[in-house]
């Protein structure tokens, strides 16, 4: 379907060499991609909680779990997030005996205290161990299963299972792309953008995972489509992402309940006890005109520079001259332009 579709799929490992310039890495060949506009939309990756013997024990993440070729018999889920809530439900009803093993005092802790109260009542109807303000101390093997010594309060407690799975969180994938060289500094490990999806260089934009306002398919195709519009159209209007949310128990009838702190969306939101619950996601006006005409400048900006670099690299192919990418030089083979004003030049590392 990528290969089908109208534009041009480059498979590789990417990293910005300045404001403009992407180095392609594909086998042993490289490539440099000169560009206007960018999206980021590299997902996100398994955070990695340090846990003493977990890694050297063996688990699943939220990665491999549907890959896993067998049912454990018992199995001890890390994390009380609502992708380890969901797969810990999963896991028990297709026959694994699920023991949660919460570290914040409760599950799902973004949420509203009654949201967690309720989804906890309803795990343990299904007959799921929660267990919540637990302290990880270390994982081992053992010639019984998997043994997890933890803390509770003052209490120490340990439990044996056949397989455990992660799930403490993921963070966004960012490793490799330095971004420092793009004059974009992560800020907490995540990528801050302002309501057109652009990041703290204007003229790169990013979707998805990568942001981490919210781990969710259908936010990330709003942020996705709203990205794209800025990048390619410039449309720079006063939409912004709008942000139901839900808690779905999963019991069968479409049950739904709705945070405290979303009140002020409850208009938009329909939720049906028939097994069909739908919400609608709003439109937040909320860019100031000033702000949009500021984006709108720094836009212009980055395109004029784009549009110069693009001059200098055709000049140095004419010349059969050398590219030089920080401590790195390229002999510059064949060059075609992309969609959207985008240049790819390819050689051979010398």
């Amino acid at each position: 379907q990528l290969r089908n579709a109208k534009f041009t799929f480059l498979r590789g490992h990417a990293s910005f060499l300045d404001t403009h310039t992407l180095l392609l890495q594909r086998g042993r060949c490289q490539e440099l991609i000169v560009a206007p506009t960018f999206i980021l939309a590299t997902g996100s990756c398994i955070a990695h909680v340090p846990v003493p013997g977990l890694w050297e024990t063996g688990c699943l993440t939220s990665d491999t779990a549907l890959e896993a070729e067998r049912i454990p018999k018992r199995l001890a889920v890390l994390g009380g997030g609502v992708i380890a809530v969901e797969l810990g439900q999963f896991f028990a009803r297709v026959g694994a005996k699920t023991t949660i093993l919460q570290r914040s005092k409760r599950l799902v802790r973004n949420y509203e205290p009654d949201v967690s109260l309720e989804l906890e009542r309803a795990l343990k109807a299904e007959k799921i161990d929660v267990r919540t303000g637990v302290k990880l101390l270390n994982v081992r093997a053992t010639g019984k299963g998997k043994k997890i010594l933890f803390q509770r309060g003052s209490k120490k407690e340990e439990i044996v299972v056949d397989e455990i799975l992660y799930a403490l969180g993921r963070a966004p994938a960012l490793e490799g792309l330095r971004l420092d060289r793009a004059g974009i500094v992560p800020i907490e490990g995540k990528l801050r953008t302002d309501d057109t999806m652009a990041t703290s260089a204007a003229h790169i934009f990013a979707a998805g995972d990568v942001v981490g306002i919210q781990e969710v398919v259908h936010i990330a195709i709003q942020q996705a489509e709203r990205a794209g519009r800025d990048a390619v159209l410039a449309q720079m209007d006063d939409w912004a992402l709008g942000l139901p949310e839900t808690i779905w128990k999963g019991n069968g009838t479409g049950d739904a309940a709705l945070p405290q702190h979303c009140a002020a969306l409850a208009s938009v939101a329909s939720l049906s006890r028939g097994g069909a619950g739908e919400v609608a996601s709003p439109v937040v006006r909320s860019t100031a005109p000033d702000v949009r005409a500021t984006l709108r400048a720094q836009r212009a900006k980055a395109l004029r520079v784009a549009a110069a670099m693009r001059q200098v690299v055709q000049a140095l192919l004419d010349l059969r001259a050398h590219f030089h990418g920080g401590s790195h030089a390229y002999a510059l083979g064949t060059t075609r332009t992309l969609d959207h004003g985008t240049l790819l030049v390819s050689g051979p590392q010398l």
